[in-house]
């Protein structure tokens, strides 16, 4: 739980780019819509029971959100 408050805390510190709008970086938008779509999936999995199909889905999430 701190790991995941602990890197929003340090995502103004790592971002190194002389141009800090989004306009001009498309990549930048893929990957805020990946975490977005990657944060309404953990929202769901986090309310079913824990049978097989979800912990997978879980884990893999988990670990793309801390990637």
């Amino acid at each position: 739980m701190f790991g995941s408050l602990f890197i929003l805390l340090l995502l103004p510190l790592l971002d190194l780019s002389r141009i800090r709008g989004s306009q001009f970086r498309p990549a930048m938008k893929v990957g805020l819509w990946a975490f977005y779509v990657n944060f309404l999936i953990l929202m769901f999995i986090g309310a079913q029971h824990p049978e097989p199909p979800f912990i997978m889905v879980g884990q893999i999430s988990t670990a793309f959100y801390f990637a």
